[in-house]
């Protein structure tokens, strides 16, 4: 049975920063946008009969009519980026449209950390632009250095059963492994790790509380260079459906920058 959630973000200043959006003004009229030819929404794929619709982060509805390989090969609730022009207005937050191209965005269970593994997960630094939660998924979005040739980076999410912080429940890493990459060049990728991978993981008493609180630890190079752990919390309440307020993610990003999806596993 899938676990669904109820979230409420408890952010650092800095991860607020983080998630600023320059488009914040417009989100209300982003369809009255006529200089935006094509939008790019992170969502997950709906199977609903002989219907595929794309349920975006924003809570809107993009019905598709396209039969092409590319879509019906697409798995219900599977993490995608959606670059698509709106066709028509049906109901209210539900569009039909037509679809420039479609990005799977890297899925992956969390692991649990042990001293065995912890080696070959690496710690080599990562920026995360953006961390949140959508449709039962914890989502990164992060830059990282790399660029040779061939050579892929590996982003993981490990679970701490072991070294849980005293005012947080489930305590898990991001993790990064450039495999000794020289390059120096800027790259940003997005991965999607299932929430129900990661409570799975999670050492709770026999009697479930009913709240958790969720503490992402991340390694980054801060201001002049210096390396940082940096602490994103966010409270969840079982028996409810998975949601989150309006000061993580909002629906007018740019979720259309480029991201270098083959440069990492």
């Amino acid at each position: 049975m899938q676990n669904r959630f109820f979230l409420k973000s408890r952010s650092s200043a800095m991860l607020l920063l983080a998630f600023a959006c320059a488009g914040l003004a417009s989100c209300a009229g982003w369809l009255d946008n006529d200089a935006t030819p094509y939008y790019s929404r992170y969502a997950i794929v709906s199977k609903q009969g002989d219907k595929i619709a794309f349920l975006t982060d924003g809570g809107l509805t993009l019905f598709t009519d396209s039969r092409s390989a590319a879509v019906t090969g697409l798995e219900d609730n599977q993490r995608v980026i959606v670059d698509f022009m709106v066709k028509e207005e049906l109901e209210d937050a539900e569009y039909k449209i037509g679809l420039y191209s479609i990005h799977k965005v890297l899925t992956k269970d969390a692991l649990v950390l042990t001293s065995d593994i912890s080696d070959s997960l690496g710690l080599d630094p990562v920026a995360v632009n953006r961390a949140w939660i959508r449709h039962g998924y914890l989502n990164l979005d992060f830059n990282f250095l790399g660029g040779e040739p061939g050579l892929k980076h590996m982003v993981n999410l490990a679970v701490d059963a072991s070294n849980a912080s005293r005012d947080a429940d489930c305590l898990v890493e991001f993790r990064h492994n450039a495999f000794k990459d020289p390059y120096a060049r800027p790259c940003r990728g997005v991965v999607a790790f299932p929430l129900s991978s990661i409570l799975e993981r999670v050492a709770l008493p026999a009697e479930r509380p009913d709240e958790i609180t969720l503490r992402l630890k991340v390694k980054y190079y801060g201001s002049g260079g210096s390396e940082h752990f940096l602490p994103l919390d966010w409270k969840i309440v079982s028996g409810k459906t998975v949601t989150s307020g309006a000061d993580e993610v909002e629906a007018c990003e740019d979720d259309g920058e480029q991201i270098e999806a083959g440069m990492i596993q």
